[in-house]
C-alpha cells in the first residue's frame, strides 16, 4: 500500500545491490529522499489501472481504487506485449527489479510473465497509513476521509492473498519491525529467496534509516481504539498479515484465522469508520492551521523585535550625538 514504507524498502534493496532502474521518479515534499520508482513501470501500471477503474465514482484511479473495489482486468492480456518489452529492455542485467505500490494489484499479471521472480512485500499498520495520507493534505483525501484506510484493506487483501499462494517466492514483513531489524531484508534475500550471498551488499543502515522515520500511533490513541471498536476488519486483516509474516509487527491483535479473504467486501453504506476518520482529518487540519498561524505570528514577532532593536539603537545614537555636540560647544566656549 502507498505510504507504507515502500520507498525505504526500495532504497534498502538498492543498497543491497538490486538494480531498481536509472530513470527514477523524482523526490518531492512528500518524500524527500525519493520514491525509487522506475518511471517506465510506474507509468505503465498507472495507465493500466486507471483504465481498469472505468468511470466508477468515488475513486482514486491513480491507485486503481474505486468505492466498488473492483478492477476490470479483461483488457490486461492486451497489455502483455508492452509489459514484455519492459522486461526485454532489462533482461541483460544481473539482478534487477522495480518498486511501485500499484504492483500489488498486478502481482499475478507479473507472475505469469516472470514465473521465477521474487516478491518483496511490505505492510504498515492501517491507522498509520491513514494518518500519513491525511498529512499529504490533498483535498480528495480530506473530503473522502475513509478512502485511505479502505485502500489499505484493498491493497493488503491482494498482498496477503498472493503471499499465501506464493510464499516460497516472497518475503512479507512489517515496516516498523524492519526499522528495528534493518538487516532483515539482506538476510531474507539470501536465506529465503535464494540470492547468491556474494551478490548481496551488506547494508549500512545508518545512511538509510533516520530516527523517527516512520511514525507509529499508540495502541491507546482514540483513533486506534475507535477503529477497532467500530470497524474490526482492519485489525483482523492486520492480524492475518502478522500471522503469515516473515517479520510481523509487535502488535498483538487477535485475528480470526478463518477470516475469508475472498469474502464480499462491505457495501457502501457499511462504513461507520467514515465519520470517525473525518473527525480525525479535521483535527489534523486544525493542527496544521494552528502551526501555520504560529509560524506567521512568530515571523511577525521576530520582525517587530528587530525593528524595536533598530529603534532603540537609533535613539541611543541620537542621544549620543546630542551629548557630544553639547560637550564640544562648551569646550569651545
Amino acid at each position: 500500500m502507498h505510504r507504507s514504507g515502500t520507498s525505504l524498502t526500495a532504497s534498502i534493496l538498492k543498497q543491497c545491490g538490486i538494480d531498481i532502474g536509472s530513470n527514477l521518479f523524482s523526490a518531492d515534499q512528500h518524500n524527500r529522499r525519493g520514491y525509487f520508482e522506475d518511471v517506465d513501470f510506474l507509468e505503465f501500471q498507472r495507465k493500466l489501472l486507471q483504465e481498469s477503474c472505468g468511470d466508477r465514482q468515488p475513486a482514486w484511479t491513480d491507485w486503481g481504487w474505486t468505492a466498488e473495489e473492483r478492477l476490470d482486468r479483461s483488457h490486461w492480456k492486451n497489455a502483455q506485449l508492452d509489459a514484455q518489452e519492459l522486461i526485454y529492455q532489462r533482461q541483460e542485467k544481473m539482478c534487477w527489479g522495480w518498486k511501485d505500490p500499484r504492483t500489488t494489484l498486478m502481482l499475478d499479471f507479473w507472475k505469469d510473465l516472470l514465473p521465477d521472480a521474487k516478491f518483496v512485500l511490505v505492510y504498515r499498520l492501517p491507522w498509520d497509513v491513514a494518518d500519513s495520507i491525511f498529512r499529504i493534505g490533498h483535498p480528495y483525501f480530506l473530503d473522502n476521509a475513509d478512502m485511505g484506510i479502505r485502500a489499505w484493506f484493498f491493497y493488503n487483501w491482494h498482498l496477503l492473498d498472493f503471499y499465501r499462494r506464493h510464499s516460497s517466492q516472497s518475503v512479507l514483513f512489517n515496516i516498523n519491525s524492519l526499522l528495528k531489524s534493518p538487516n532483515f531484508i539482506g538476510e531474507a534475500l539470501v536465506h529465503k529467496l535464494g540470492l547468491d550471498a556474494s551478490s548481496v551488499t551488506q547494508l549500512d543502515s545508518a545512511t538509510i534509516i533516520e530516527p523517527g522515520l516512520m511514525g507509529e500511533m499508540s495502541i491507546n490513541s482514540n483513533l486506534v481504539q475507535g477503529l477497532n471498536a467500530i470497524a474490526p476488519r482492519y485489525s483482523a486483516l492486520l492480524g492475518l498479515l502478522d500471522y503469515h509474516s516473515d517479520l510481523p509487527s509487535s502488535r498483538n491483535f487477535d485475528a480470526p484465522l478463518n477470516f475469508d479473504l475472498q469474502e464480499k467486501l462491505p457495501v457502501e453504506s457499511e462504513f461507520p469508520e467514515r465519520y470517525l476518520l473525518s473527525l480525525y482529518a479535521q483535527k489534523l487540519q486544525q493542527e496544521r492551521q494552528y502551526s501555520q498561524d504560529s509560524k506567521v505570528l512568530g515571523d511577525r514577532l521576530h520582525y517587530l523585535e528587530s525593528a524595536l532593536r533598530v529603534y532603540e539603537q537609533s535613539r541611543v545614537t541620537r542621544g549620543y550625538v546630542r551629548l557630544k555636540r553639547r560637550f564640544f560647544d562648551r569646550f569651545q566656549r
